[in-house]
């Protein structure tokens, strides 16, 4: 049964088998097995499906998000009087720690797994001091069987 997102029984078992074998060194392959769905009425927490309709006295996360938002307006406006975009990416750059320097980027091929459903093929992209850049797991679904 598809979940209503776009990822078929097919692409999750897949998904799950290789999580399983990469982090738990499991090599069985995952079957799902038949799910029985609830609506969105058996998955309410409220009678009313919002829980800020029972309490509308209390402040939600995004009241406060709001309130600090407000809270820092004059200071960004004036911030952005003196300093102007430049001035933005420069706060943000350092904010985030961001390097410009460029790296030379190397993908090393980590693993591959093919089954009669799916081919999983497992890389690592990392710089020369190896640091790791990120992990990516690309699935090709045999959509014939």
């Amino acid at each position: 049964m598809d979940d209503g997102h776009g990822i078929s029984r097919p692409k999750r078992e897949a998904s799950v088998s290789r999580f399983n074998k990469w982090l738990n060194d499991d090599n069985r392959v995952v079957i799902e097995p038949q799910l029985t769905l609830h609506s969105e009425k058996e998955l309410n927490g409220t009678p009313g499906g919002q829980i800020n309709s029972i309490y509308p006295d209390e402040r939600n996360i995004q009241d406060l998000n709001l309130a600090a938002g407000r809270e820092m307006e004059t200071a960004r406006k004036a911030f952005g009087e003196i300093h102007g975009l430049p001035g933005y990416q420069k706060q943000i750059k350092e904010l985030l720690n961001f390097n410009e320097q460029p790296k030379e980027i190397y993908e090393e091929l980590v693993g591959e797994e093919l089954n009669e459903s799916y081919k999983l093929i497992h890389t690592v992209r990392n710089t020369m001091d190896n640091t790791i850049i990120d992990k990516e797991s690309l699935i090709a679904i045999n959509f014939d069987g």
